[in-house]
């Protein structure tokens, strides 16, 4: 069995992603609006992958060279 090493990010990684204001995220993981991992009471980690899924979900794609873009509606 093969371990694969993930890096999670972070609530600044998340801030550069979406944008908005730290306290609209803070708000989001305390609503469990955004997928996280609670580490400790005070540690949170979000997981690229489900951000990604998340994002997509909302209308937005997530490419880590290019950023956030929101998804052209079908007309």
């Amino acid at each position: 069995m093969k371990i694969t090493e993930i890096r999670l990010l972070t609530y600044d990684d998340i801030h550069r992603i979406i944008g908005g204001t730290k306290g609209a995220i803070y708000s989001l993981v305390h609503r469990n609006a955004i997928p996280h991992i609670r580490i400790t009471s005070r540690i949170v980690r979000f997981h690229p992958e489900e951000i990604a899924r998340w994002l997509e979900f909302n209308g937005m794609n997530w490419d880590p060279e290019h950023g956030v873009k929101e998804q052209q509606s079908e007309t």
